[in-house]
């Protein structure tokens, strides 16, 4: 985790979602063709089309994704240090469940669905790369390449690189993570994610300390094998 909020404050979002495992996971249906499609029928021409299913911009999930991203990342880190850390079982359940979920969203939803709205990762994305790191590109500048720096991005058949978004959510972090920002600045998610935030960290250290009586048992990483932390409770 310390390596990834490095990686996400230095070297920005972008550079993040090309490597996260479960970003690829979730990107596994689109690339094999399993995205779930919906028949579309034009009432002006009479024809029908397939398109790809999206998060509607006025459902629950479009409206509070950003509660529900934290209160995924505050569930799963509590998860973690209580029972997962020190159970081998529990924790290969855990991830299993983590990878299967991911794949169910990218046959659900087109684009990065899962990244934009159920991703527990997504608010310290935010903390860390918005509006931007310190070393990642600008959208839209140096170069004005046509195709921005998203990783939703596809190749033809003669080799050129085209645009594969489909508009999952817009603004889109993914095309430009400052217009994201600035866009959302005055959402109460997102300042309730700013400061709530600052609390789990700071509760995630303190947890360790009031357990032990010092910080020895944090820099041991003792903490990593005990078998049953919720003693402290």
């Amino acid at each position: 985790m310390p390596s990834g909020v490095f990686m996400l404050f230095v070297l920005g979002h972008e550079f993040w979602r090309r490597i996260c495992p479960l970003s690829f996971i979730s990107q596994i249906p689109r690339a094999l063709g399993w995205e779930r499609k919906r028949t579309r029928v034009n009432p002006r021409t009479g024809k029908v089309r397939k398109e790809l299913v999206k998060v509607a911009k006025n459902s629950w999930l479009a409206r509070n994704h950003l509660s529900l991203q934290f209160a995924l990342f505050f569930l799963g880190l509590c998860n973690r240090i209580l029972f997962v850390n020190s159970d081998r079982l529990a924790l290969g359940l855990f991830l299993t469940f983590t990878i299967l979920a991911a794949l169910t969203v990218g046959f659900l939803y087109g684009g990065k669905s899962w990244c934009q709205y159920i991703c527990p990762m997504a608010p310290v994305q935010k903390i860390y790369a918005q509006p931007r790191a310190l070393l990642n590109s600008t959208a839209h500048k140096g170069d004005r390449q046509p195709i921005t720096q998203s990783m939703c991005r596809t190749v033809s058949p003669d080799g050129k690189e085209l645009s594969a978004c489909v508009a999952c959510q817009s603004p889109c972090i993914d095309i430009d993570a400052e217009k994201s920002y600035w866009d959302e600045i005055d959402n109460p998610q997102q300042q309730m994610l700013y400061y709530g935030y600052v609390g789990i960290t700071i509760g995630y250290f303190f947890y360790y300390y009031l357990y032990a009586g010092a910080w020895d048992y944090y820099l041991s990483g003792a903490w990593a094998h005990e078998e049953n932390p919720i003693l402290l409770f």
